[in-house]
């Protein structure tokens, strides 16, 4: 029983001893010493008392420890506001922009144009767009997305393209070219050819990044980390006593200092 009490006491400080110790009294000397000497109506009314009173005991003991945590909670939250109002000097937000590699690509048709010639093969090279290439990063896969297409012609056709002789700058195609024979007339023959395939190129873009926003205080320094391949930032700084600062570069006065260190963004307040 005594252990009992003794939790009680851990719990709920000295209300729950006041609680532990009644219950302790009520088990081991009312029970025993004084109800073995009063009749059933008595004894009854002295449980029904007894119980009254360690009813009101209990609430009493839980209003007081509620109290007691209430205040100290809030004294807590109240040192803890006292110490933020105090260490806090503003706020921050940063905006800027980044670089990235944007791809442009799309399906390309050029023009060969004629092909003309006596009996032989006759080789043109297909150019993409100016500041674009042939789409060839996939390797062999790449070339079933290029097409020759054949045009009006007379004894001649387009065949086919001579890979190993090609490259993102250019691709050469092989046209195959006979004798036109017509009764005593002997002329070369031609043929009209096209290529289709993928151009792209990859220039440089820029985009602003997401604001960045936060809480400048005394004790800690803010170390933030911007985006990769961010080209410029711009730090604004707004503090409790009217003041805005603003810095695209290591920054330094009697109330912040700014630095930059590779991709980190230190804040750090001057005391």
């Amino acid at each position: 029983m005594l252990e009992i009490i003794k939790e009680f006491g851990l719990i709920a400080g000295l209300a729950g001893l006041g609680v532990g110790l009644v219950l302790y009294l009520f088990r081991n000397i009312i029970s025993k010493a004084v109800l073995d000497n009063l009749t059933k109506k008595q004894s009854f009314q002295v449980i029904l008392l007894f119980m009254a009173f360690v009813w009101s005991l209990s609430v009493y003991s839980i209003y007081i420890y509620s109290k007691s945590n209430n205040t100290s909670s809030f004294s807590n939250q109240k040192n803890l506001l006292k110490e933020i109002l105090v260490d806090t000097i503003g706020s921050y937000k940063i905006s800027g922009i980044i670089e990235y590699d944007k791809e442009e690509r799309k399906i390309f048709t050029t023009d060969f144009y004629r092909f003309e010639a006596t009996n032989r093969n006759v080789f043109k090279v297909a150019r993409p767009l100016f500041d674009y290439q042939w789409d060839l990063r996939k390797g062999e896969d790449s070339r079933k997305d290029f097409q020759i297409i054949q045009g009006h012609g007379e004894s001649a056709r387009c065949e086919i393209i001579k890979w190993n002789n090609s490259n993102p700058n250019g691709i050469t195609i092989q046209a195959r070219c006979d004798q036109i024979r017509k009764t005593l007339e002997r002329k070369p023959g031609y043929v009209h050819c096209k290529m289709k395939g993928p151009i792209f190129k990859i220039s440089k873009a820029q985009k602003n990044i997401k604001e960045i926003t936060g809480i400048l205080t005394k004790k800690r320094d803010e170390s933030i980390d911007l985006p990769e391949n961010f080209k410029s930032f711009e730090i604004t700084v707004s503090t409790f006593n009217g003041r805005t600062i603003k810095a695209s570069d290591n920054y330094q006065d009697e109330l912040i200092k700014i630095e930059l260190v590779g991709r980190k963004l230190i804040v750090r307040a001057i005391q």
